[in-house]
């Protein structure tokens, strides 16, 4: 008689175990010594995380798959640099100018968010139920919109469910669980849209990146297709391209006037994205320095913006591009000594700064704080310049950092996001950070600020609170040991894989171009050159 010993441990990682309740992997799991050795494995908890959370595949990691199942659930969002359009999603008025510490978007909280990703002026988030929230604004302030300083939720169809997000610099797109891509240009309902492509009706989309002014996306057994921006903004239809020789490749990244991909094989290529026709015209770049043949398996892909980063999670090596630094096929990489051998699985750049995810929830800055708007989360400049830290600079309008350092978080962070002048990170937060009480008053520079609901008496230049944690809704969740636990509280976040909220019905009607609308250039998130909206620079907003 057959027992479930006599079960090959693959099949079991494969076709069993990711479709028993927790409680149940808890149970078997103390069975025998084989069996908690079996259920401890990364590649189940891979597996429950993605079929549970909606987690965006994160192909760089290895490890840590088992506590980010047991935190996802209660994980915080937490945003920090510029206030400039609300694009921080703190609610507070821009004349307080800058978070220069990761601060909590206390508005999401109990939503299960799963990724966040940064545009040029502002943030969206998507959740374990696939919905999308967004704040700050999409475009350039007053091309069309205003902004939203408090999170909003877009509002897709009810059957809907995203299961990716990406964003350009003045536009969003996402990708549904039925292979369907949406864009939009702001938070108005009027200006979400499905995009179709004809030829590919029945081709299955793989991934998406939105870059600058363009947009691309990974088809099945097709290839790479781009379309711009201008050419779908009142059509329901893409005037697509597709990159020749294209199918075996596994990643991508669109930035500005150019798109990075790499193979099955191990190769890195670049291409130029200005136009149709010069991407038909122009071959496609080998970068042989950034290739990666001997160990095509373990190697990814990440990056947006002017910057894009190689990374060999069999080798630990990093390897840094940006546009201007990868044109011919011998372009050197940057290879940072403190990113190498740090397990770093994905990173984000803003106009000048750039973040690094580590797998072991580690958080890196480097760059520049541009009119010390706080992007590198490393605290105020007098307490940075106290520390001492290795490859700080002090420059006229802020701080440089020139080597990656850590930032100070409240757990482990999973996701980073970083665009213009502002940044952002998933946590998963530690078991023993303790709540700090909202509403306590707090002496920041001589200026006393009333916290919570006590309102700001007079803003002060910098905020640096730090990170404010409050009890919130819990469910009965994984233990350290593998056990079940039960937590204190009622019900589960609605984020959670309890909950089913479908949503209200959409129907969507034609754009309407309103006054003073622009076309986006090829500049800066924060209107650097060739950007559109006469947006030269962000002043303070003191």
């Amino acid at each position: 008689m057959a027992t479930i010993e006599s079960v090959a441990s693959d099949v079991l990682l494969d076709q069993i175990l990711p479709l028993l309740e927790n409680a149940d992997i808890a149970s078997l799991s103390q069975t025998s010594r084989a069996f908690y050795t079996l259920t401890d494995e990364e590649i189940l908890w891979r597996r429950k995380v993605q079929a549970d959370f909606n987690l965006p595949p994160q192909p760089a990691r290895q490890s840590g798959w088992k506590v980010l199942y047991r935190g996802l659930a209660t994980a915080r969002t937490f945003t920090w640099g510029s206030t400039g359009n609300g694009r921080l999603g703190h609610s507070w008025p821009s004349r307080v100018g800058a978070v220069s510490s990761p601060k909590e978007v206390r508005e999401v909280r109990g939503e299960c968010i799963v990724d966040l990703v940064a545009g040029g002026f502002g943030f969206h988030a998507l959740t374990s139920k696939g919905k999308v929230y967004g704040w700050g604004t999409v475009g350039p302030f007053g091309v069309h919109e205003r902004p939203e300083a408090r999170p909003k939720r877009v509002n897709f169809p009810g059957y809907v469910k995203i299961r990716a997000i990406s964003a350009g610099r003045s536009h969003m797109i996402a990708l549904d669980d039925a292979s369907k891509l949406w864009e939009w240009h702001s938070f108005k309902d009027i200006d979400l849209g499905t995009i179709g492509f004809p030829g590919l009706e029945e081709n299955e989309f793989l991934s998406i990146s939105a870059g600058w002014g363009f947009s691309a996306a990974l088809v099945r057994k097709h290839g790479i297709v781009v379309w711009w921006e201008d050419d779908t903004m009142y059509d329901l239809r893409a005037d697509y391209v597709t990159v020749p020789d294209t199918e075996d490749v596994v990643a991508m990244s669109a930035g500005a006037g150019f798109l990075v991909y790499l193979t099955a094989s191990g190769d890195v290529c670049r291409i130029s994205t200005h136009s149709e026709s010069d991407l038909l015209s122009t071959p496609p770049v080998h970068l042989e320095r950034f290739s990666q043949p001997q160990a095509a398996g373990s190697a990814h892909l990440s990056g947006n913006f002017n910057n894009f980063g190689v990374f060999n999670t069999a080798t630990g090596a990093v390897l840094l591009g940006s546009k201007d630094t990868s044109a011919t096929p011998d372009s050197e990489p940057l290879i940072p000594p403190e990113l190498q051998n740090r397990g770093v699985i994905s990173v984000a750049w803003g106009d000048y700064h750039a973040l690094a995810c580590c797998e072991d929830g580690t958080l890196l800055s480097w760059g520049k704080e541009s009119q010390s708007c706080g992007c590198l989360g490393l605290g105020p400049h007098l307490e940075v310049r106290e520390k001492s830290l290795d490859g700080y600079q002090q420059e006229a309008d802020g701080i440089k950092m020139t080597k990656a350092t850590k930032v100070d978080m409240p757990g482990k962070v999973f996701a980073v996001a970083a665009g213009g002048w502002h940044s952002g990170a998933l946590c998963v937060m530690d078991d023993d950070h303790e709540s700090e009480n909202e509403d306590q008053p707090k002496i920041l520079g001589g200026t006393v600020h009333a916290g919570g609901r006590g309102g700001i008496v007079r803003p002060p230049p910098v905020w640096n609170s730090g990170p404010i944690m409050m009890p919130g809704p819990v469910i009965t969740q994984l233990g350290e040991g593998g056990e079940m636990q039960p937590v204190a509280g009622g019900a589960a976040p609605e984020g959670h894989p309890s909950h089913h909220n479908l949503g209200p019905l959409f129907l969507r009607r034609g754009r309407v171009p309103g006054d003073g609308f622009a076309l986006d250039g090829q500049g800066g998130s924060e209107g650097g050159e060739g950007s559109s909206g006469g947006v030269a620079a962000e002043p303070d907003n003191t």
